[in-house]
């Protein structure tokens, strides 16, 4: 990470004090003051979403997937972003190495976080021969639905569910439909 004392790019400096937990108006007074580097907050906006530092709340992203048969959850992770396809792509690869198990078909919202995902999934059922081989083995939809996990979410970080005695401290929460038809990709 960089210091003011450094030669530091001015992308390299954002990402320095973004992470350091300065607001973008901090940010953009840190570096006018002490870089002499002049930026509106409209353009430091447009650099922070560029370098995908986009702040969640709490500082934890949940990534997670539900059987959309079942209602399972079938992962629930913790993480520092939601924006990176190919660690959304690696949740999912994730539950298939696990598992064993290949979704016939995913919905997912159409951000960009899940390009990779999907490009995988109609990849592994490019070769299957049903109606929801290939390109119809995965759909986008609208992003309201990621408020049911948005809940699992919430209700897990107040402590609100148990899951009969499963999760500790350092917990993986995951369960498997073996009926398993759908399951929905959020994020």
């Amino acid at each position: 990470m960089p210091f003011a004392r450094d030669n530091a790019s001015r992308d390299n400096l954002i990402r320095y004090y973004f992470n350091q937990l300065y607001t973008a108006k901090d940010v953009k007074d840190i570096l006018s003051n002490i870089h002499h580097i002049q930026l509106s907050e409209k353009h430091l906006k447009r650099i922070k979403k560029r370098l995908n530092l986009q702040r969640t709340a709490f500082g934890i992203a949940i990534n997670g997937a539900i059987d959309g048969f079942s209602r399972k959850v079938l992962w629930l992770k913790a993480g520092n972003t939601n924006y990176n396809p190919r660690y959304i792509a690696g949740l999912y690869l994730d539950f298939i190495k696990r598992y064993h198990r290949l979704p016939r078909v995913i919905r997912a919202d159409g951000g960009s976080e899940n390009v990779t995902t999907k490009l995988l999934q109609m990849a592994f059922r490019y070769n299957h021969n049903d109606r929801q081989s290939g390109t119809n083995s995965f759909i986008t939809g609208r992003s309201t639905s990621n408020q049911e996990l948005n809940v699992y979410g919430v209700a897990l970080a107040l402590g609100a569910f148990n899951f009969g005695g499963i999760c500790s401290d350092t917990c993986e929460i995951m369960e498997f439909c073996e009926k398993q038809t759908q399951f929905i990709l959020k994020a």
